[in-house]
């Protein structure tokens, strides 16, 4: 016999998790309002609350709206404090929380590891943003994880800044303090992200628009601090109407307004750009 519970208008569920993932953390853990047009359901032999209908689920500062939701507990006792495993939300899906927000068509929520999976069934429909940096990234999908602030976006994926622009296949972006492993591996520089700031390594057939230059390779790392990007594998750049041959490796550095290019194992070409004059070219050997 199956065991159900239907309720046709607005209610309140107070659960309690540890941490509050959907919230801000705190002592306090606030109640997670469901409200649904058509009803919300309890499966308890499954484990779950489905709710139908212009869904509105609220906790703190966060707000999930969709059509379809639904919350799966680790336990199916009523009379305990309930802990949930994961939530799934379908259907025009529009998470707010803070100055972030995401739009997709289907959302996961993984709570013992404070990860969201964000997925659209077209390539380019699923869009997050981080409106106080001013950062926004448009893909098919978007993992996510909320206590590091690490992600990785995939399929036609474009990553937006104050200053321009990333487009690839896959990018990989993280606001913390500490930088990735895979982002060391390949970019080994010390001063990486000390201040929380944007970094963000995009792969497969690049193109960067960063204020008046554009370029395109294989990879791409761009670090918000230091206001320099890292190019590799088929570079091609140009600046206005100056186009710049074919390298392997080169940097973008707007604060020294300068664009290095390794040339070859021998020697090092260096193009700076002085602010308001002329182009300069240098060449000079290694020693």
């Amino acid at each position: 016999m199956r065991k159900l519970i239907k309720l046709n208008q607005s209610f309140i569920l107070w659960i309690a998790i540890y941490p509050v993932v959907l919230c801000t953390p705190s002592h306090h853990i606030p109640a997670i309002e469901i409200q649904a047009r058509e009803n919300v359901q309890f499966f308890l032999e499954k484990k779950c609350c489905v709710a139908r209908g212009d869904v509105c689920l609220k906790q703190g500062e966060t707000q999930i709206v969709c059509q379809k939701i639904e919350i799966f507990f680790k336990d199916s006792v009523i009379h305990k404090v309930p802990e949930i495993h994961h939530i799934i939300a379908t259907g025009n899906v529009v998470m707010r929380r803070g100055s972030s927000e995401l739009k997709a068509d289907d959302f996961i929520f993984y709570v013992d590891t404070q990860t969201f999976v964000a997925q659209s069934y077209s390539p380019t429909n699923v869009k997050f943003f981080q409106h106080d940096r001013q950062v926004s990234v448009q893909a098919q999908q978007i993992r996510y994880h909320l206590s590091t602030q690490k992600g990785i976006a995939k399929g036609c994926t474009r990553l937006t800044h104050a200053k321009g622009w990333l487009q690839s296949e896959e990018i990989f972006f993280v606001f913390s303090h500490t930088p990735s492993q895979s982002f060391n591996s390949v970019f080994p520089i010390d001063s990486l992200n000390k201040k929380g700031k944007l970094l963000a390594h995009a792969k497969g057939n690049v193109l960067v628009v960063y204020e008046d230059w554009k370029s395109s390779s294989k990879e791409a790392f761009y670090d918000q601090i230091l206001d320099r990007i890292w190019l590799t594998g088929s570079v091609h750049a140009a600046k206005g109407t100056e186009t710049f041959g074919i390298t392997q490796n080169a940097i973008l550095d707007l604060k020294k307004n300068c664009y290095r290019v390794k040339s070859s194992p021998a020697c090092v070409s260096v193009l700076r750009i002085p602010v308001g004059q002329g182009i300069s070219f240098k060449h000079r050997k290694r020693k």
